[in-house]
């Protein structure tokens, strides 16, 4: 079976498990290292052209991530999305409307000013 064909199977539940890039296009920017093609990403064209907010949330590889997961795997209440990543602004602009299972905050990075969080997430009943 290919892929595709494993993801469309209903009787075949999903878990992710995602620690995405903590990385948005204006901090590379003020680094020098924004490449013409993270601008230009096939994912962000797509969270572009169907994200309801602000489009500009698109240019965060960690939102890229999240929304991506949420669009092409979370098909029903079977599936699960473990997220490694700082809460930042992903779930306030309601990239995803998912149900928190359990999950808990660390800190477990000296150089990093915000909390972790890992989140055990499920499509909502």
């Amino acid at each position: 079976a290919t892929l595709q064909e494993i993801i469309d199977d209903k009787n075949v539940a999903i878990i992710g498990f995602e620690n995405p890039p903590y990385s948005n296009e204006l901090a590379r920017a003020q680094e020098g290292s924004v490449k013409s093609k993270d601008k230009f990403s096939y994912i962000r064209k797509l969270m572009s052209a169907e994200f309801t907010g602000d489009s500009s949330h698109a240019k965060d590889l960690l939102n890229q991530f999240v929304w991506s997961f949420e669009k092409y795997f979370m098909r029903n209440e079977y599936d699960y999305y473990v997220l490694f990543a700082p809460v930042k602004y992903w779930k306030s602009v309601g990239l995803m409307q998912k149900t928190f299972v359990d999950g808990f905050l660390t800190n477990l990075f000296i150089n990093i000013h915000q909390n972790i969080n890992l989140h055990l997430l499920k499509q909502s009943s």
